[in-house]
């Protein structure tokens, strides 16, 4: 059994939020550096 561990990636980005679509037009662009959203993803970034 082979495991091919080049082609796996683990991911973990810290991000702030620029934009909320769920929000009324005219507040939807707000750049929020006190929220900051934790990523976490396996496989590839694109």
């Amino acid at each position: 059994m082979r495991v091919d561990v080049q082609g796996f990636v683990i991911r973990f980005d810290l991000a702030a939020p620029w934009h909320d679509p769920s929000m009324p037009s005219g507040e939807r662009w707000n750049f929020d550096i006190e929220n900051p959203v934790f990523n976490f993803a396996i496989g590839y970034p694109f």
